[in-house]
């Protein structure tokens, strides 16, 4: 998640920044799922 926020501060393009912060998104997404299903 880190590494893909980190690289999106350098984009090569507005796609690349973007399709990287994406990325990270959904990475911390499924962090929060796992997070959740080992909490209840």
């Amino acid at each position: 998640m880190f590494a893909n926020i980190s690289e999106a501060q350098y984009p090569q393009s507005l796609a690349d920044m973007l399709s990287k912060f994406e990325i990270a998104r959904k990475e911390c997404m499924e962090t929060l799922f796992r997070i959740y299903i080992f909490a209840v």
